[in-house]
């Protein structure tokens, strides 16, 4: 699997370049997600520990497949919700996670996580009212490491 802190800091760093995402977290679980989130109310870049699994094809060749997700969400203010406020907040998270996605792919050759990024398992959702009522969109894609 990557090692926790190598995908922290490539996070960190992709947060940093898209200019309207102002905050960032690293998380395990969708529970922990809602703790964390609970007073966040600009552009946040969510990001889920990946999962690995084993992809040997033989003893000296042993990699992991990793599985991660990322999420660009804004709280969502139900009190003065508006079609053109909710189509705008879409709007701009969605310009978002395309940033995050055409990130992954430009750096692919120059990063030493990127490199191995499936870029054909990338899949964006929309996401309504997830963690505790943040609109946005989700990513989720596949990227291999160095086994053992």
């Amino acid at each position: 699997m990557i090692q926790i802190r190598d995908f922290d800091e490539i996070c960190k760093t992709i947060m940093s370049e898209i200019a309207d995402i102002s905050s960032y977290l690293l998380s395990p679980t969708e529970e922990h997600i809602v703790k964390k989130l609970k007073d966040k109310t600009d552009i946040i870049l969510v990001a889920v520990i990946p999962s690995g699994e084993s992809a040997a094809t033989g003893v000296d060749n042993y990699k992991d497949i990793n599985t991660t997700y990322f999420f660009v969400v804004k709280k969502e203010d139900p009190t003065n919700s508006t079609q053109k406020s909710e189509l705008d907040d879409y709007e701009k998270t969605q310009n978002c996670i395309e940033s995050v996605k055409k990130y992954l792919i430009e750096k692919k050759s120059s990063c030493q996580f990127l490199r191995d990024v499936d870029i054909n398992s990338f899949h964006i959702d929309p996401e309504y009212r997830i963690f505790g009522g943040f609109c946005g969109w989700s990513l989720s894609f596949d990227f291999k490491s160095n086994g053992y």
